[in-house]
């Protein structure tokens, strides 16, 4: 079975969708062409596939979270790779309030990616990974796209595919946890720009010892690795969104200060 699919990827230049349903006999859905993807990478990895054909093979992982969705802050985030080397890595915000979605999110990660992709002149085999099935589905046709918001990104995600020649499949959100942090990070400095301000009104801040404060005369803030304060807002998102509290950020301001 190893060496007809190692013939076969050779023979059509690693044709996914026909791998699928020839060589394995599955329907190429995302799942099925996810599992594709674990066994020609399973090849690689015992020496049967040769990995010099594909150097020119580009890994792009792409994720966007709303919070709360929908209505809150869409964010997005996407790494490209070519083999074990980080080619970019971004981040930014979607949207905030009425237009935000999760999914404007994950249109919106993955247009920056290949807009990136295609400015930068990249040609060679691309395949896009990402946790959203419903976003794979769609771009491979198996669902149909009725979401006015959703339309204008679907198309433009899909030109520029074809432009790349690039295809998707489904990952599971394991598999996609550093374009999931980095959707995270952008969430979390978005949440931190009115902190930011409300922290420079801040003029109470007494030092107690080298590395903490205390805030208004109650909230108690610790710089070290892993910022810490006593306040309700930092407790609200110690959890998937650690942001900065604005007494955190004050103190921090205090401390650049050197004061």
């Amino acid at each position: 079975m190893d060496m007809i699919a190692v013939r076969y990827l050779k023979l059509h230049k690693g044709d996914m969708l026909c791998f699928c349903q020839v060589v394995l006999g599955l329907e190429p859905n995302p799942v099925n062409l996810a599992a594709a993807d674990e066994y020609i990478q399973s090849l690689k990895a015992r020496g049967l596939l040769d990995l010099d054909e594909e150097k020119s093979e580009y890994i792009v992982y792409c994720d966007g979270l709303c919070e709360p969705n929908p209505g809150g802050i869409a964010t997005w985030g996407f790494i490209i790779k070519q083999g074990k080397k980080t080619l970019h890595q971004s981040c930014g915000t979607a949207a905030i309030g009425k237009e935000a979605t999760n999914n404007v999110a994950e249109y919106t990660a993955l247009i920056n990616a290949l807009e990136h992709l295609n400015s930068s002149g990249i040609t060679g085999k691309i395949i896009v990974k990402t946790d959203s099935q419903l976003m794979a589905n769609q771009l491979n046709g198996t669902y149909a796209v009725r979401s006015k918001r959703i339309i204008p990104l679907y198309q433009k995600a899909r030109a520029l595919m074809k432009k790349l020649n690039a295809r998707i499949v489904w990952i599971p959100r394991e598999k996609n946890a550093d374009a999931d942090a980095l959707s995270v990070k952008a969430y979390c400095q978005e949440l931190e720009k009115s902190r930011l301000e409300k922290a420079k009104t801040i003029t109470d801040i007494i030092k107690t010892g080298p590395y903490e404060y205390i805030i208004n005369g109650k909230y108690t803030v610790k710089l070290n690795s892993r910022p810490f304060c006593t306040c309700p807002d930092f407790a609200r998102h110690s959890g998937r969104f650690p942001i900065r509290c604005k007494h955190i950020l004050a103190a921090l301001e205090y401390q650049a200060e050197g004061r």
